[in-house]
């Protein structure tokens, strides 16, 4: 008999390199999708104008962020995939010293290593989210937004490596039957069903996100929108300009706000003042506007993420040499919206899994019919003859039932 050879290099290298091609791809896409999601200030990702905000701009935070991630996902990679290369290795050199227990562990972390790769998917861009958004020093309304985006799509990256990866698997899974035909029963069993369910519910998952993140997106603008154009329509009625600091104090208290939590600023260089305690505006702000004032027409906006607008006049005071600004900073956003698209999502989410889960079962109880058939003709003795195995299904399983 001929000896069956296994590339033992381009079996290794397959499941590093789909595993790392998935990443990159998802990184760039990533990219340019997030910032349409999180509602991103227009004209903030200028690397000029991020080199005054962060130390590290967008793109090398990406940058870091997969070297850091792919360099982890090896690691974990090369201890998942142990005793899997220490077989690949003896089966072209030396089959003799390939013992049944290292067998049964290679057909055991075949099947395991694919769920194994989507939990370190998750636990990795978790932690490694986490340490960037320290570095940067973002709060926590970011970085729950960030690691829900990332979260569902990495873990769908993931489940679309494993079931890349299984090809190569599955080659070494029957490489090990020309060794030792004998079949090494497993501990744990998995259900069709439940395996169904994890595999299709995450690309849910990142559809019902995606078109919820974009809607509320849309619907924070349109609240913006409307909020600039009524401090605009007041501020256009009154004259700021050549008042004293005093002054022009006394004829901010005459503007009405259009929301109970909504403020007025003076901005004088880059300090500021604000007429509401516990309020701060950040340096982000402070330089957008600075930046961009004359291209937003007075429009301005917070950190990247962070549902806060404000509208922005430019005036000259008669006690002050340098030009100041003023404004009113308001929110984007309300619980009413925010509770809306939450409770969209996870009633979707639960309505899918539902349907999903009873049409995994149905499947899964054709292929345990199937299963049992098979069972009985290889037990009984002239079984084809003896027993017609009734026609239940229409589609593949037809073909399974027929060819019996």
């Amino acid at each position: 008999m001929k000896k069956a050879k296994l590339n033992v290099r381009k079996i290794k290298f397959n499941i590093y390199a789909k595993i790392i091609f998935l990443e990159i791809i998802v990184l760039c896409i990533m990219r340019f999708l997030v910032p349409v999601l999180l509602n991103y200030p227009p004209m903030s990702e200028d690397k000029i104008f991020q080199s005054q905000i962060e130390p590290l701009s967008h793109t090398a935070q990406y940058l870091l962020l997969g070297a850091i991630g792919i360099i982890a996902y090896i690691l974990c990679l090369s201890i998942f995939c142990t005793n899997i290369f220490k077989y690949l290795n003896l089966y072209d050199k030396d089959r003799t010293k390939i013992s049944k227990k290292l067998i049964e562990k290679v057909r055991r972390d075949c099947f395991s290593i694919p769920q194994k790769i989507v939990i370190v998917q998750v636990v990795l861009i978790i932690l490694v989210l986490f340490m960037l958004f320290f570095m940067m020093d973002a709060s926590i309304q970011i970085c729950f937004k960030f690691l829900l985006i990332y979260f569902t799509f990495f873990t769908v990256i993931a489940i679309i490596a494993t079931i890349l990866i299984k090809q190569d698997l599955n080659v070494i899974i029957k490489s090990t039957y020309n060794i030792d035909q004998d079949y090494s029963d497993f501990k744990k069993t998995s259900e069709f069903s439940m395996n169904l369910l994890f595999n299709l519910v995450p690309f849910f998952l990142v559809i019902i996100i995606t078109i919820s993140l974009l809607g509320y997106a849309k619907v924070n603008s349109a609240i913006g929108e409307g909020n600039y154009n009524y401090y605009k329509l007041q501020f256009e009625k009154a004259d700021f300009n050549n008042l004293t600091l005093k002054d022009l104090l006394t004829v901010v208290q005459n503007i009405t706000k259009k929301n109970e939590d909504d403020y007025f600023f003076i901005i004088i260089a880059d300090k500021y003042y604000t007429t509401a305690q516990n309020k701060q505006i950040s340096d982000f702000f402070i330089k957008y506007i600075q930046t961009y004032y004359d291209q937003t027409d007075g429009r301005a906006y917070e950190y990247y993420g962070v549902e806060e607008e404000g509208y922005v006049q430019k005036v000259q005071l008669s006690d002050l040499d340098i030009p100041i600004y003023i404004g009113y900073k308001y929110s984007t956003t309300n619980s009413a919206t925010s509770t809306f698209f939450i409770s969209i999502s996870i009633v979707a989410i639960i309505v899918y899994v539902v349907i999903l889960l009873i049409w995994s079962k149905g499947i899964s109880k054709n292929l345990e019919d199937v299963s049992n058939n098979l069972v009985q003709i290889a037990k009984g003795k002239n079984a084809t003859y003896n027993k017609v195995l009734p026609v239940t299904s229409s589609d593949e399983l037809r073909r399974a039932y027929c060819g019996l």
